[in-house]
């Protein structure tokens, strides 16, 4: 069915995810027929946890193992497709708030890392781009004002979303050490979600 519908559309399909065995068409067979009726269509393989080493042994292309991982699966495609999705780094020494935050976020489709202190937080800049940094202001480690002056400091060029439920003059600080934004816990997803839209379509061109 699937080699049916791209043969009546080509360039409708830009990637397939496939079951490597199939049933009436096994994976493999369905990426031998493509590569010569849709040259340009990615093809990806899932298989079970169990039978991935397995699968590897029997090909080179991107394997997602099954049950999926979303964040897996997104990466996957924007490394195939080309298409780029905003990172954010979340420091917090709550592990609680940090799988708050990835939670809501990985559902609009963001690419979210973790980061247990302030410090960790400036080594994952060292190694990775990033567009927003959600970062807590009380932490044992390296905590989150001091964060934000050496992130100014070294001229990283993201947002950066301070976060605390301490008295209110810790986001005022923050606000005048370079944050962009400030958010007081306990926060809704909502909130969340709208906070960090609005930093990021900050640093979208406008459209004349």
């Amino acid at each position: 069915v699937a080699l049916e519908s791209i043969r009546q559309d080509p360039h409708h399909y830009n990637l397939v995810i496939t079951d490597i065995l199939g049933s009436d068409l096994t994976g493999l067979e369905l990426a031998r027929a493509l590569r010569l009726e849709s040259p340009c269509t990615h093809v990806v393989f899932s298989t079970s946890a169990e039978r991935l080493a397995l699968a590897k042994a029997s090909t080179h292309a991107p394997l997602l193992s099954r049950p999926f991982d979303m964040a897996q699966v997104l990466d996957t495609v924007d490394s195939l497709c080309g298409t780029a999705r905003p990172t954010i780094l979340v420091a917090d020494d709550e592990e609680s708030v940090r799988l708050l935050v990835r939670q809501c976020l990985a559902e609009e489709a963001y690419i979210v890392l973790e980061a247990e202190d302030g410090l960790h937080a400036c080594e994952v800049l060292q190694a990775r781009e990033v567009q927003l940094l959600i970062v807590d202001l009380v932490m044992p480690a390296h905590e989150g004002l001091e964060t934000i002056r050496s992130i100014c400091r070294r001229g990283h060029r993201l947002k950066i979303l301070a976060i605390s439920g301490q008295r209110p003059e810790y986001l005022k600080a923050a606000g005048l050490l370079g944050a962009d934004a400030v958010l007081r816990k306990p926060f809704s997803p909502a909130e969340l979600r709208t906070a960090v839209e609005r930093l990021l379509k900050q640093d979208e061109p406008s459209s004349v």
